[in-house]
């Protein structure tokens, strides 16, 4: 705190004795010729004195100190210039702010405006705070303090701009240390200018580009930079008309400076009537260690990032049951069952995507519904199969996003090929052969974009798929190759075509896949070094208010209304890109929070789950669209949201049809990550990796069994509403094995929860059911082991299909119900051991002189789960009509007629017939000719 020294006045300057004689002290005029002797400004955190030429020696936690001048410069203009925004100068797709000025249009925020730098040729006190003193100017009047507010706050620094003549006016604070670049190890300017990625130009980062508005530098082991101060941001959804300051760490001389500008031109808060003014403040800070460290203080203590969310309407459980009707329904969701695809026509006209048949595989296994497996996963095989990339139109003049027209599957990478084989009982020998197919002949999948994950990852896929050492060998030294050259030393450039964030990042969920494998630690330490570089694209601002907040929404359901801020905060979500950021700006699907979980949990560094949480929990009760785009809303929360008719819903954000089941796989793969992260790994269900693409990275699960608190063989087992709670704060798994039915309860809640725990669901009128599991008894008593907090705690019993107990807050308790046995239906045909693998000759491929190459294939999942599947390439430029004669040991020939392209057919194929026999006649569109093949055989 300042100690005041009340002393004679005799001149504006303190004489040096007395200086010499205060040492550490500084001896200001004050107002009325009143000098205060003041040792330092103070906290529990920083110190700030007074340095030479009224600057500011600032000392932060750890005693690193920096200096800090009392420098601004004042972008003015007579008019605001046009904002819009751009593709940057960098050879990534980042796109920035421009701005038009006389000269033309310019990124380079220096240039925006005519500018005036200022410098305070005095400094007083005034109570607690330092103020500098600037001459008036021509059409401006600053006037800045320096105050320490909070027991361990960093410094702020309040601009209060008075304006002298009519205009806009931008205040950039240019006084903190500028450095050259070639002596930084790291910094940040959000959102892509990571490790050591220099801006080319001196672009703005404004507020809705920024996960935290702030920017940051590190020589040697002190980090320097600015932040906007918490206080004067506004709680709402940064957009490109409502920001209210930028960052940027380009000087116009091509140092490295953090610098912090309010308000910016372009908005209307840069207008200010000659006599008005504008205030803006930001913070200081000056701490040891790294841009990681300090970024997640400033998150965590400034802009108070908390673990603050819990369920509202319904438990995750309930989420992912309503996401699957919604995914079911053709209409709503958007599936064209002729395509095998789901539209993309929100993006691209005439088009069909589909990301991974492993979301549908592995929920359909879990959930134990056949339907989804026929209906969904059985077809997206087929299409990745088939196609020759992700993206599928009919139409062969679109080429938009690069879609593709042909039939030359298939498409997908080595991984997706490999689960699906371990996933089928390693039964279906095309997908191991696909997979063989596919190692080593990497192209570009999905746009016009080669994947960046490299050949260590699909050596990593083939050693899953074959269990072959040699395979893990050349994913370890590749691996180890990726973090000598990607991660040990901080990357100074961007990859061309760098735009989703897990571009800018490294492949750090790769990674920690490797290490599960494995077990070795260099592969977890540069997975969490790449986690932390990750994070920084997570909203961490602006400041969740506690209490209640207004919404006056304008869109769906317009008229204001009041909840708690943390129900509609963005915080935890990320934007979708570096080019669809001002978009798409708080993505609900957040495949990287699972992996946060367990980072979390292997690091020790709670922020990763504290970001997990706010990504997923209590946001929304079905699918949600893709994001939150305009303002802070309840919309997304509702039930009905995705099922009640467009307008609405499609005005308020966008539907991505082909996110909807990697969107549920991902909130199960956040159920079970939970579960094991809570656990300490006494829950622990094996993974498979479906790869996608860009950042659709998740684990599935449901192909082998796994482990619950020492009991093995045991496999994840979720059929809709078969575990229900009477509290909506907790979410569930449940498995069965060795006779035994498992469940593991985690409350979402800070408080304690006593919870009945309900085995089925009542019937329509609310009475006990005898809905319950198929196999199990209601009226039978069973034995229940219970773990609390993962200490084995007293044994309960299930009656009449329920029981009780406790749950602690944001804990885990779990369950073992000895006896209690489900019979499964769809897990039970998949896992029939009976049923044996396909043959080499159970899929072929032939080329016809006049109807070009057709593919022919047996798919095997199963007891009854046997299907033949054939494709032609011919387009519907070559033919108007394709018809599949077969037969079948023991039947007639039979047909099937495809009259659009694509030309492709299923036959349903029961478990005991040994071969199938087939030609295919194709009718050609210009003169009509039918033309056959030869008969073909596949053989089981």
């Amino acid at each position: 705190m300042f100690r005041p020294l009340k002393v004679a006045a005799r001149r504006r300057e303190p004489p040096l004795a007395l200086i010499l004689i205060l040492f550490a002290s500084f001896v200001v005029l004050g107002q009325g010729g009143t000098v205060y002797a003041v040792e330092a400004l103070t906290n529990n955190a920083y110190r700030i004195s007074l340095a030479a030429n009224n600057s500011l020696a600032i000392t932060g936690p750890g005693g690193a100190t920096q200096v800090f001048q009392p420098k601004f410069k004042v972008l003015y203009v007579p008019k605001n210039p046009l904002l819009r925004t751009v593709r940057g100068p960098e050879t990534c797709l980042m796109y920035v702010p421009q701005w038009t000025t006389p000269d033309g249009r310019t990124v380079n925020y220096y240039q925006a405006a005519p500018s005036t730098e200022i410098s305070a040729p005095a400094v007083r006190i005034s109570e607690d705070t330092i103020v500098w003193n600037f001459a008036p100017q021509t059409n401006f009047d600053l006037h800045v303090e320096v105050s320490l507010p909070g027991k361990a706050d960093e410094p702020r620094i309040q601009v209060t701009l008075r304006a002298l003549e009519t205009g806009c006016f931008s205040v950039g604070y240019v006084g903190a240390p500028a450095v050259p670049p070639e002596s930084l190890k790291e910094l940040w300017q959000p959102p892509i200018w990571q490790e050591k990625r220099f801006p080319v130009a001196p672009v703005l980062s404004m507020e809705h580009m920024c996960s935290l508005p702030a920017v940051l530098i590190r020589t040697g082991a002190t980090t320097v930079g600015l932040v906007a101060d918490p206080d004067f941001l506004p709680f709402r959804l940064p957009t490109l008309t409502n920001a209210h300051c930028g960052v940027l760490l380009r000087t116009e001389t091509g140092e490295a400076r953090p610098t912090f500008f309010a308000p910016v031109l372009g908005e209307a808060e840069a207008e200010v009537a000659a006599g008005g003014s504008f205030t803006a403040s930001f913070r200081l800070i000056v701490r040891n260690g790294t841009i990681y460290e300090s970024r997640r203080h400033l998150a965590r203590d400034l802009f108070n990032v908390r673990d603050c969310r819990e369920n509202h309407s319904c438990s995750l459980n309930v989420t992912i049951e309503n996401m699957i009707e919604f995914a079911l329904d053709d209409k709503m969701a958007g599936w064209n069952p002729d395509l095998r695809g789901c539209d993309y026509s929100t993006d691209v006209a005439n088009t069909v995507k589909v990301v991974s048949a492993l979301h549908p595989m592995s929920l359909a296994m879990i959930t134990d519904r056949r339907e989804i497996f026929e209906r969904r996963a059985l077809p997206m095989i087929e299409y990745l199969l088939s196609r020759e990339k992700f993206l599928f139109t009919t139409d062969t003049n679109q080429t938009t996003q690069g879609a593709s027209a042909r039939m030359l599957g298939p498409t997908a990478e080595v991984f997706e090929w490999s689960s699906l084989f371990h996933f089928s009982q390693d039964r279906s020998t095309i997908l191991l052969q696909t997979a063989l197919e596919r190692f080593g002949n990497r192209r570009a999948l999905n746009q016009n974009v080669l994947e960046a994950d490299g050949q260590w990852v699909d050596e990593l896929a083939m050693f899953r798929l074959t269990g072959q050492g040699s395979y893990l060998q050349a994913a370890r030294h590749l691996a180890d190759a990726y973090i000598r050259g990607q991660i040990a030393i901080p990357r100074t450039n961007f990859p061309g075509h760098a735009e989703f964030w897990t571009d800018f990042t490294p492949r750090w969920m790769q990674l920690l896949e490797l290490y599960e494998e494995c077990g070795e630690k260099r592969f977890l330490d540069a997975a969490i070094s790449g986690a932390r570089e990750h994070a920084a694209f997570c909203w961490m601002s602006p400041k969740v208010p506690a209490g209640n907040v207004a919404l006056d929404m304008t869109i769906y359901k317009p008229g204001s209304q009041l909840v708690p801020g943390w129900r509609v905060a963005q915080i935890g979500l990320m934007p979708e890109a570096a080019n669809t950021y001002m978009d798409n700006a708080a993505v609900f699907l957040a495949p990287f929070a699972p992996y946060f979980l367990r980072i979390a949990a292997l690091s020790g560094d709670d922020f990763f789950r504290d970001l997990a949480r706010n990504a997923i929990v209590g946001r929304y009760a079905n699918y949600p669209g893709y994001g939150i785009n305009f303002e802070f809303s309840t919309a997304y929360e509702a039930a009905d949201y995705p099922t009640t008719p467009p307008p609405r819903n499609f005005r308020y954000n966008r539907f991505y049809f082909n996110h909807v089941w990697p969107h549920i796989a991902l909130l199960l793969d956040y159920l079970v990550s939970d579960a094991a992260t809570r656990s300490g790994g006494m829950i622990n269900f094996p993974s498979s990796y479906a790869q996608g693409y860009v950042y659709l990275q998740s684990k599935v699960y449901g192909d082998r069994p796994g482990a619950f608190y020492g009991d093995r063989n045991v496999w994840l087992y979720m059929p809709r509403a078969s575990v229900t709670t009477d509290n909506v704060q907790i979410n569930s798994i449940a498995a069965r094995g060795n006779g035994n039915f498992y469940i593991a309860l985690m409350n979402q809640s800070s408080n304690a929860i006593q919870t009945t725990v309900r085995i089925g669901a009542p019937d329509s009128v609310g009475r006990d059911s005898t809905i319950h599991l198929p196999g199990i008894d209601a009226r039978t008593s069973y034995h229940a082991r219970v773990w609390q907090q993962n200490q084995s705690a007293s044994p309960t019993t299930l009656q009449d299909g329920k029981l009780t107990v406790p749950v602690a807050g944001h804990g885990i308790t779990a369950i073992a119900i000895d006896g209690l046995s489900p019979v499964p239906d769809f897990q039970t045909d998949v896992l029939d051991k009976t049923i044996r693998a396909t043959a080499s000759s159970s899929h072929l491929v032939f080329t016809n002189s006049s109807l070009g190459q057709i593919n022919a294939m047996i798919l095997t999942f199963g007891r009854g789960l046997s299907s033949a599947y054939i494709w032609l390439s011919a387009d519907a430029a070559v033919m108007s009509q394709a018809k599949l004669i077969y037969r079948l040991p023991g039947h007639n020939w039979s047909e099937q007629v495809d009259a659009s392209f694509p030309f492709e057919f299923r036959v349903p194929l029961s478990d005991n017939e040994p071969q199938f026999e087939f030609r295919i006649e194709g009718k050609f569109r210009s003169n009509g000719r039918v033309v056959s093949t030869t008969t073909q055989t596949l053989k089981r």
